[in-house]
């Protein structure tokens, strides 16, 4: 993986943290500045609107793919609650050192990644007992990964990004979905 393509894209995932939290000043402003934009950001909360984010999104992210901008307007935007299931902190590590990246690398692209998140859910028995459910429904084969991420979404009550053609065999009444691309899914 190309140094430079590598530090540009974790340059862009730095830029994304919500600039609101710090604003300039010395040091005894910033904690009462933290504290104020802090509570602002739980109002927010209340009013958003929740994303699962799959690792297919995540890599049309972070490789500047087909739908990436999508991702990224999501990152950007004060009204979207964003969580990623934890096997995609796995996923996403695994993928990236299939494409060249250094562990090194694939670690410091995953933890960056997993900062710009408000929850990482945990696949506990009942995300499980819901993958379970989602994959008896969807209309081809789910592989486990992908019914315990869509399961993680469901629980959630979250709408599910992806361009994986595997979460598109999951009917619209079992899962909400946003799917990055037109056209033939990847």
């Amino acid at each position: 993986m190309a140094q430079t393509k590598f530090a540009s894209v974790l340059f862009q995932i730095a830029l994304l943290w919500r600039v609101g939290y710090w604003e300039k000043g010395d040091d005894s402003r910033r904690s009462a500045t933290l504290s104020r934009n802090l509570l602002r950001n739980e109002q927010q909360m209340t009013d958003s609107i929740l994303y699962l984010l799959d690792t297919s999104a995540l890599l049309a992210h972070f490789r500047q793919e087909d739908g990436w901008e999508s991702v990224q307007s999501l990152f950007e935007s004060e009204n979207a609650q964003l969580l990623i299931a934890s096997p995609t902190l796995t996923e996403l590590g695994r993928r990236l050192l299939s494409l060249g990246a250094t562990t090194a690398e694939a670690a410091e692209t995953v933890s960056a990644y997993h900062i710009l998140f408000h929850s990482v859910i945990a696949i506990d028995d009942t995300v499980a007992l819901a993958a379970l459910a989602i994959g008896q429904s969807a209309v081809r084969r789910l592989p486990l990964i992908d019914a315990l991420i869509a399961g993680a979404a469901q629980v959630q009550s979250a709408i599910l990004v992806h361009r994986d053609e595997h979460m598109a065999g999951i009917p619209s009444s079992v899962l909400r979905q946003q799917t990055l691309i037109a056209g033939p899914l990847r």
